[in-house]
């Protein structure tokens, strides 16, 4: 399990924060891929805190990804509470 601590440029969903911690699970011996460059990250929330749901919920903070990323937030639900790829 990696802890990972960033500091948050702009919030899609959810409550803005300044910073947040999150936990990444890998697999044994694996390590995380962390980078210092801006990524548009998806993180599911338990009551133990956020967390990173696995492969395919990191991406480049490229305009083009971050523009992807703006568009789709304004057309969905903000009370959507269940996500599917969120463990209860």
């Amino acid at each position: 399990m990696h802890i990972v601590t960033a500091t948050v440029l702009k919030t899609y969903r959810g409550q803005s924060l300044p910073e947040i911690t999150y936990t990444m699970l890998v697999e044994r011996g694996e390590g995380a891929l962390i980078s210092s460059n801006p990524a548009v990250i998806t993180l599911c929330e338990s009551s133990n805190g956020f967390y990173w749901p696995g492969v395919g919920a990191i991406f480049p903070g490229e305009e083009e990804v971050i523009s992807v990323a703006e568009k789709t937030s304004a057309k969905i639900d903000s009370e959507q509470s269940s996500f599917s790829g969120c463990k209860p």
